[in-house]
C-alpha cells in the first residue's frame, strides 16, 4: 500500500530533520576508521562530502519523480512501472537510500543508509562491550526465506 502513497524523495521527519541528519554522522564516523583509496592517495570520507553525495541523490530523485506535467499526479508505483528500467532503478535506489518513508510513519525508506548506520553502531557496541557481553543475531536471507516461490 505504501508504494501507492509514499513520496520516494521526501527526506524529512516531522521535526524538520532529514534522515541524513539522523544517521549520516554515525555512518561517516564509522567509515573514517577505514580509509578510502582514491588514485594514489588515501583519505577518510569527510562529512561534507557525504552530505553533498546524499543531496545529489535526493536531487536526482526529484528529477525523476513527478518532475513534469505528464507525471505530476503519478504515484511512486506508477513511476516504477512506466519509467525505463535504468530510471526506475535509480528512483527505487534513491528511495532506499534517502527517503524518510512518511507514508509508513518513517518505518520504510532509507533502508541502505539505516543499514550502514546499524553496522557502525553494532561494531562500536562490540568494540566497547566485547563479544562476551553482546549477543548479536544475524540472519542470512537464505536461512530466513524458506519458500521464495510464494
Amino acid at each position: 500500500k505504501w508504494v501507492h502513497e509514499d513520496d520516494p524523495c521526501y527526506e524529512f521527519y516531522e521535526d524538520g530533520a532529514s534522515l541524513g541528519s539522523h544517521v549520516l554522522m554515525t555512518v561517516v564516523s564509522g567509515l573514517q576508521k577505514h580509509s578510502v583509496v582514491l588514485g594514489n592517495t588515501t583519505k577518510a570520507l569527510p562529512l561534507d562530502s557525504a552530505e553533498q553525495n546524499l543531496s545529489n541523490i535526493v536531487n536526482m530523485c526529484h528529477s525523476l519523480y513527478q518532475s513534469n506535467q505528464s507525471t505530476k499526479n503519478k504515484t511512486f508505483y506508477e513511476h516504477l512501472r512506466f519509467l525505463n528500467e535504468w530510471d526506475g532503478l535509480r528512483l527505487a535506489s534513491a528511495q532506499m537510500i534517502a527517503s524518510s518513508g512518511v507514508a509508513n510513519n518513517h518505518l520504510a525508506g532509507g533502508d541502505m543508509l539505516r543499514m550502514a548506520n546499524n553496522v557502525v553502531r553494532f561494531t562500536k557496541l562490540l568494540e566497547e562491550k566485547g563479544d562476551k557481553d553482546v549477543q548479536l543475531l544475524t540472519l542470512s536471507m537464505d536461512d530466513f526465506i524458506s519458500d521464495t516461490a510464494r
